[in-house]
């Protein structure tokens, strides 16, 4: 089994005792505009792999951070 990072090897030998080797991404460096704010942030869109803990984070920083600001 190949992983893209060394964190995702860890990962699954951390929690599911697999033996995986990180190869890297075979993808380009995402060059991005500097002028909003310099952060990025990728989420699978797939309920249980990403978005809803995007959701969840966002729901909580409405009460808990009411300065912060996202914008899509």
């Amino acid at each position: 089994m190949f992983t893209p990072s060394r964190a995702l090897t860890a990962f699954y030998a951390d929690s599911m005792n697999l033996t995986t080797h990180a190869i890297g991404s075979f993808t380009r460096p995402l060059t991005l505009p500097r002028e909003r704010g310099g952060a990025a942030l990728f989420v699978n869109p797939e309920v249980g792999k990403g978005v809803s803990f995007l959701l969840e984070i966002a729901r909580r920083c409405l009460s808990e951070l009411p300065a912060l600001r996202f914008s899509w």
